[in-house]
């Protein structure tokens, strides 16, 4: 794979996402200092695990197995933060080509937001659906998906254009990278050029492209690897 699972270490974005994994009676009674020692935790060491299945040739399939058990706890034991955990988990189901367990376990989540009013859940769910009909052969319907995602993302953008475009403007990367508009705009590009290439996205994107700044343009206007539907990394 040419990216990693690490990347979802990005989803610390999610600084505003609601923890919809934890159980709350675990989280009410314990110390906060120990649930964050906890997280850290689970979330080095199934890091290294996952490192582990990356780097060894050939793979051993063991370490994701650890990987998985390891957030699969922490999920249930209520260490998640962010909804770090839920996420890393359809990395990892991805990872192992278990796009129908990736589905089921997607739509078992009730509640995940980047930011007020953002359907990143919708967008997910779509996304793994999209996944197990790339692995299935399934045109038809991976391009059903992807055209959903794509049109839930539009209808928020146009919810929210004002405050998007000025958004594009911000040479700042601290801005580009931090802000809450960032994966709205750094999603809807990925899946317009994964769906109409990267020549027919340019043509549909140009209504944004046009008004971003060089620094928005190099972060936001590049095309996704061919293999993009073989993993899930948090968007």
């Amino acid at each position: 794979m040419k990216r990693l699972l690490q990347i979802l270490l990005l989803t610390v974005v999610f600084a505003s996402c609601q923890n919809h994994g934890a159980k709350q009676a675990d989280l009410s009674s314990a110390d906060s200092v120990l649930v964050d020692s906890l997280f850290k935790y689970y979330k080095e060491e199934s890091s290294q695990y996952i490192f582990m299945y990356q780097t060894t040739s050939p793979k051993h399939k063991e370490y994701l197995d650890s990987a998985l058990y390891l957030v699969e706890e922490a999920i249930e034991k209520g260490y998640s933060k962010y909804s770090f955990f839920e996420l890393r988990k359809l990395g990892i189901l991805a990872e192992m080509e278990e796009y129908d367990k990736a589905v089921k376990y997607v739509y078992s989540l009730k509640n995940i937001e980047f930011a007020q009013g953002y359907p990143y859940l919708k967008i997910i769910r779509h996304r793994c659906e999209a996944m197990r009909c790339h692995a299935q052969n399934d045109k038809e319907g991976e391009v059903l998906h992807l055209k959903k995602i794509i049109a839930i993302i539009k209808d928020y953008i146009e919810k929210n254009k004002k405050d998007i475009i000025a958004f594009l403007h911000s040479d700042d990367l601290k801005v580009l990278l931090r802000g809450n508009y960032m994966l709205a705009i750094g999603s809807y590009c990925h899946y317009c050029m994964l769906l109409y290439g990267e020549e027919g996205a340019t043509k549909r994107l140009i209504e944004f492209s046009s008004e971003m700044s060089e620094n928005a343009k190099k972060c936001f206007m590049f095309p996704p690897d061919e293999d993009d539907l073989k993993g899930f990394y948090g968007y």
